[in-house]
C-alpha cells in the first residue's frame, strides 16, 4: 500500500469516527456509535508494533494540519482511546 493510499483511507476512517464521535444522540443512536467504535478497535488492534508506531506518526502529523486542529485531542488520545498502547501514567 503506497503511503498516499495510507493516509487518505487514515482520512476517511478518522473523519467519520470524528463526526460520530461528536455527533448528538438525536442523530445517531449511542448504543450504534458505541459498536462502531468498539468495531473499529478490534480490528485495529491487529496491528503490530511497527504498524502502530507507524499509525502514531500520521496522527502526530495529523494533529497539526488545519482541517484537524479542532480534533487534535482526539487524534492524540486515540491510539490509547482504540486500545492500541497502554494509558500513560
Amino acid at each position: 500500500m503506497t503511503e498516499n493510499l495510507t493516509n487518505v483511507l487514515l482520512r476517511c476512517i478518522l473523519n467519520n469516527l470524528i463526526q460520530i464521535e461528536n455527533a448528538e444522540d438525536e442523530f445517531i443512536d449511542p448504543d450504534f456509535s458505541i459498536e462502531i467504535m468498539e468495531s473499529t478497535a478490534h480490528i485495529l488492534q491487529c496491528l503490530n508494533d511497527q504498524e502502530v508506531d507507524k499509525l502514531k506518526k500520521i496522527l502526530d502529523d495529523f494533529s497539526n494540519k488545519k482541517e484537524y486542529l479542532e480534533n487534535k485531542d482526539y487524534l492524540l488520545s486515540f491510539l490509547e482511546d482504540f486500545g492500541l498502547i497502554k494509558p500513560v501514567g
